[in-house]
């Protein structure tokens, strides 16, 4: 999937994830969405192929094989890092795709195959005993992403999410585990108020670098680049005409051992900025706020966190646009994913019956560690003398983070943390 596409598909995702309230974490894996949506629109036709595609960032015009394409270069420039884990222990990054298809059910050889050669090492499953033991078939996708994930990711499916309807659930892993180029001292972490967007603060260990090597770059409130410094007085220690105004930000990018991955994090100047920027993020403005960043030293603070989120999926992407894989096929109405399956068996006619989504993250001195899977079930029919300035970031009120590849820009993680106490 295109760094563009992805991004702008993440972003879209966000949003909808993060409406319910400016106040909550929120963290997801886009990457991990993309491909389990990449493998059922190989299997999409007619208004839901065009409906997905459209949300997945190709438009109503989308071709499979342009899709695939652009997924197969995301993975490969992945692979990369993959493969650069003997070699850099501190840095490990896995992806895992899985197909679990039900026994018996006639799905096309054509699907099968796009699947296996468009999408790396999917483990494929039609074997599945959906019709009389859901519940173990359930037990085992769960292993299944326990095992690619750390057990980080635990209980994917809960029970109840299969049943003798299901033909197809198609499965996806994320896992991220980077040490920091330039670890945070433990000894210079220290509690530190945090203030929520509401103006209610908490006691939370904020870890500090003193003179990190970063790349940096801060925006006035028309989002036009904020001037920083790179000199000023001895004994200037106000930070008067050094930052921009209250409706401005701060961009920082914090790459870990190797520098095929970063964090990057998206700090508003005020505490209740978090609403604000996240209008105006799109995959054009990140694109532009990156690559604006410079390399210098900056005093970074940044909390210690950790957040696991789950998310059922179905409405959001239905709002997004692609409402009718959700739908019974009916005639000429509701999902149409004739790309699957060769029956015309009524019970082999298939629609989307969920999306579910987990994901966590921790944050510490050392690193990161991040995981994410997602599932997606397929039913039949039934449902004065100068000095260096050394800017401070200090993230000490909601902010965005991004876990990204560098080369490509995409995005492997993305989230927002606004509340200690989640």
């Amino acid at each position: 999937m295109s760094s563009q596409a992805i991004t702008g598909f993440a972003i879209d995702l966000y949003d909808r994830l993060a409406l319910p309230s400016a106040g909550v974490n929120v963290f997801c894996s886009p990457l991990s969405v993309s491909i389990v949506l990449g493998m059922a629109f190989e299997g999409a036709r007619g208004r839901t192929a065009q409906e997905m595609g459209q949300v997945l960032g190709f438009g109503t015009n989308a071709t499979r094989e342009a899709v695939h394409s652009e997924m197969r270069s995301l993975l490969a420039a992945v692979q990369v890092v993959s493969e650069l884990n003997g070699l850099l222990p501190q840095v490990e990054l896995r992806l895992a795709g899985a197909l679990w298809g039900a026994r018996g059910c006639p799905f096309r050889r054509e699907f099968v195959e796009a699947v296996r050669e468009h999408y790396g090492k999917t483990a494929i499953d039609t074997s599945c005993d959906f019709a009389n033991d859901p519940e173990s078939e359930r037990q085992r996708i769960n292993r299944w992403v326990a095992e690619h994930t750390d057990g980080r990711i635990e209980n994917l499916l809960s029970a109840g999410a299969l049943d003798p309807l299901t033909r197809l659930v198609l499965t996806s892993a994320v896992y991220f585990r980077g040490e920091w180029a330039t670890p945070f001292p433990e000894l210079d972490t220290r509690d530190g108020e945090f203030t929520r967007i509401e103006g209610a603060t908490a006691q939370i260990p904020m870890m500090l670098n003193w003179h990190d090597p970063v790349r940096y770059a801060a925006f006035n409130p028309d989002g036009t680049p904020f001037e920083t410094p790179r000199t000023v007085a001895r004994d200037d220690l106000t930070p008067d005409g050094k930052y921009p105004g209250e409706g401005g930000w701060l961009v920082l990018e914090k790459p870990y051992r190797g520098n095929q991955i970063s964090m990057t994090v998206i700090l508003p100047m005020a505490v209740d900025g978090i609403g604000a920027l996240e209008k105006r993020l799109s995959a054009e403005e990140l694109d532009s706020w990156t690559r604006m960043m410079e390399d210098r030293e900056v005093t970074v603070t940044l909390p210690r966190f950790r957040v696991e989120k789950t998310y059922h999926l179905n409405d959001a992407l239905a709002a997004l646009g692609m409402g009718s894989a959700f739908e019974q096929p009916t005639g000429d109405e509701g999902a149409d994913f004739g790309g699957m399956s060769e029956s015309p068996d009524p019970i082999n006619q298939l629609s989307i019956g969920f999306v579910i989504h987990k994901a966590f993250v921790e944050v510490n001195e050392k690193g990161t560690e991040a995981a994410a899977a997602t599932g997606l079930g397929l039913i039949g029919m039934s449902r004065s003398e100068m000095a260096d300035f050394i800017p401070e970031f200090r993230a000490d009120h909601p902010f965005l983070f991004l876990i990204r590849h560098r080369e490509t820009g995409s995005l492997l993680f993305l989230g927002r943390f606004a509340n200690p106490a989640a």
